[in-house]
Parts: C-alpha cells; structure tokens; sequence
C-alpha cells in the first residue's frame, strides 16, 4: 500500500486497483523480470537506463547526500518497485522517469 500512495503523490494521477490481487501479482512479476537496468551512475545523484520491451528509457534520481555507488542498490530498487506498479497501472515509461526525476524518492 505504501508504493500506491507514494505513486499518487509522484504521479499526481489517481492509482487504483482495478485487477484482482492475483492478477495484479502476476503482472508485477511478469513486469519486473521483464526490466533491465543498465548504465548505474551516481554523481551527486543516481543515473540508470531501464531497458522493457526494446525501449531504452533514461532515469535521474535525486538522492540525500552520501549516496555513492556502494550504497545506490538499495534507492534503485525502491525506484524499480514504483516503476513496477506505474506500468502496471499503465503509465508510459518516460512520464514516469520524468516524474521520478521530479520528485525526491530517498
């Protein structure tokens, strides 16, 4: 329930769940598997490239300070689950680098 509301907020659009939870499980998992993340950068921020169905999508995160590489998995994946569930909700995969871009996830 946590990533659904941190994505109304991100998304500003309403999030709702209007698939059964099985269904709704078994795309999140057929979806995550699906994502390859590439290209993990961190400057003063996080910079990855997410690869789903041939598009190749760029994502900046914001960070707190002391984010450096050894300890970046942790903020991807948090960003990877919001990922998950906006194209589960379908969402295009650029609005929602743009809003990640946006919003301070860490």
């Amino acid at each position: 329930m946590k990533i659904f509301t941190k994505l109304k907020l991100i998304f500003k659009k309403p999030v709702t769940a209007e698939k059964p939870f099985g269904q709704m499980l078994q795309d999140y998992l057929k979806i995550k598997n699906a994502l390859l993340v590439s290209d993990v950068k961190v400057n003063g921020g996080i910079n990855f490239k997410i690869n789903y169905k041939g598009s190749i999508v760029p994502f900046w995160l914001v960070t707190s300070p002391g984010i450096t590489a050894e300890n970046a998995q942790p903020e991807i994946q948090k960003a990877l689950e919001m990922i998950v569930v906006g194209l589960i909700n379908n969402l295009n995969l650029v609005e929602i680098s743009q809003a990640l871009k946006e919003e301070k996830i860490v």
